[in-house]
């Protein structure tokens, strides 16, 4: 294997098992900040999640958007929003956070994991998690309900404008695992690195463009053509490979 292709990461299960007391531990995995001050905030705008109705939409309007890197104007979080180290997190104008979505930006060394553009909204249960990856969303963009975007081993998943996933899509940005060796599991091998997913609106009318997650030097080009303003199946998608 080439050096440098092997990459590791610091999963939830050993983050959480490892020596250090429990507060260490869940600030470093859950806040992403060690300051008490930070932890007390961090609380209190959970707490917040779970308040329902128009009150805890005010408050969370009020008090959210200092747990974010950066957080726009008109900014809607229902209830019951999860956030992992939400410092790494950057919303854009006029944005919609619908009930029970997951925004987990654990993603060291990098201040600006996932993004969202302005006007974007996550419909119901969506996921967006990164583990080593990063994840940006443009503008005008629409997830539908229970949706899983993943990013992982410092493979990106990139949105671009005008674009609409419909319900239970899953993307995921990450390498296979490495199997050459037969002597340990291949969890321990660690991931080949990829070139991620990219989504985007060509200039065409009705031609959508989808990079699917390969090696570099072996990536995926799917284009999508629309019929008025409904997908193609994926089977009348005409597909390519690149090398």
């Amino acid at each position: 294997m080439v050096e440098g292709q092997k990459q590791t990461y610091n999963k939830s299960h050993a983050a959480v098992t490892q020596g250090g007391s429990a507060l260490k531990k869940y600030q470093q995995v859950i806040i992403g900040k060690t300051s008490i001050g930070s932890f007390l905030y961090f609380e209190f705008c959970s707490w917040l999640s779970g308040i329902p109705g128009a009150l805890g939409l005010l408050l969370r309007k009020k008090f959210w958007p200092r747990l974010f890197g950066s957080c726009g104007n008109g900014v809607l979080f229902s209830s019951h929003v999860i956030l992992r180290h939400p410092h790494r997190i950057h919303i854009g104008n006029n944005v919609v956070v619908s009930e029970r979505c997951i925004l987990d930006a654990r993603t060291e060394n990098n201040e600006e994991v996932i993004r969202l553009g302005d006007n974007v909204i996550l419909s119901n249960d969506v996921a967006l998690t990164c583990k080593g990856g990063t994840i940006s969303i443009g503008n005008d963009v629409g997830i539908g309900t229970q949706t899983v975007i993943q990013a992982t081993f410092s493979s990106p998943v990139s949105i671009g404008h005008d674009s609409m996933l419909g319900p239970r899509c899953f993307l995921i940005a990450g390498g296979n695992y490495n199997t050459e060796r037969t002597d340990i599991p291949m969890r321990e091998q660690g991931i080949q690195p990829d070139s991620g997913v990219e989504i985007a609106v060509r200039e065409s009318p009705g031609l959508l463009e989808v990079l699917l997650s390969e090696s570099p030097m072996n990536r995926q080009h799917h284009w999508c053509r629309f019929i008025g303003d409904s997908l193609n199946r994926t089977d009348e998608c005409v597909c390519w490979q690149s090398r």
